[in-house]
């Protein structure tokens, strides 16, 4: 005779149950004939990076958000990512500014979602990555204001609405990569994915922190803190720069 199946009150705890997931895996069948453009590894110099965490909170976005809005320039009702992505961006720039004696056009590329911007919508249950980048070209000399950034990455969102299909998204990213002569900025945003959430059994986590892959590329990451009111930044810029990004009063006035 088998032993009966502990209950709630032997292990201290009840089980919640949620109805099952049901993932489409239709995406991943087409996308085996999408045909990948072949990228070539660019020579990167022998420089130091470093990897920073920068945490925002609430009332200082929302500070930077009034601040942008009072411009009247900005797009309507801007969000606090895209604030924040423009604010980074725009002192890192700076920063390489400082570092090299002169100003050079750069640009913020943008990861985005494509499930929804398709066609023929994917679901939302599909497995897998689905997105491409939109690439902000801040190809003018001078200040970087926080209202064009925004203006140009929703531009860049814009024009990825209506893809028929992965491969046109792969042809774009191609020539759009190929008309680039400037410096680029990755970014993206996992703010509202419910990390904190996830519980194996055993609770849920006090902190959850990303790793940036080991790569000499400008990036920037962003995700809310446990008690979902603020921003954590992960920053990964040459070690040069971060430290004039360090010192940078403007700044570090959000912090």
């Amino acid at each position: 005779m088998e032993p009966p199946l502990p209950t709630s009150s032997t292990i201290g705890y009840s089980y919640t149950c949620q109805p099952p997931v049901n993932p489409s895996f239709t995406l991943i069948l087409q996308s085996n004939n999408v045909r990948l453009p072949k990228f070539i590894i660019k020579d990167l110099d022998k420089v130091k990076y470093a990897t920073r965490i920068f945490v925002f909170p609430n009332s200082k976005l929302n500070e930077l958000k009034k601040k942008v809005a009072a411009t009247g320039k900005a797009p309507t009702n801007p969000s606090r990512v895209e604030v924040l992505t423009s604010l980074i961006f725009k002192h890192a720039v700076s920063a390489a500014a400082t570092k090299s004696d002169s100003l050079k056009p750069s640009n913020l590329s943008v990861a985005t979602n494509m499930r929804n911007k398709f066609v023929e919508n994917y679901p939302e249950t599909a497995a897998g990555n689905l997105f491409t980048l939109a690439i902000a070209k801040m190809e003018e000399f001078g200040e970087i204001r926080l209202s064009e950034v925004i203006s140009e990455v929703r531009k860049a969102k814009m024009g990825l609405e209506g893809m028929r299909d992965e491969q046109e998204v792969v042809e774009k990213l191609l020539n759009t990569f190929s008309t680039l002569q400037s410096d680029i900025y990755y970014s993206s945003s996992v703010c509202r994915v419910p990390f904190y959430e996830v519980d194996f059994g055993w609770g849920k986590p006090q902190e959850v922190l990303l790793r940036i892959p080991n790569v000499d590329e400008n990036t920037i990451i962003l995700m809310d803190t446990p008690s979902g009111n603020d921003i954590t930044a992960h920053v990964h810029l040459p070690e040069e720069e971060m430290a004039i990004l360090h010192k940078d009063k403007e700044f570090v006035n959000y912090l």
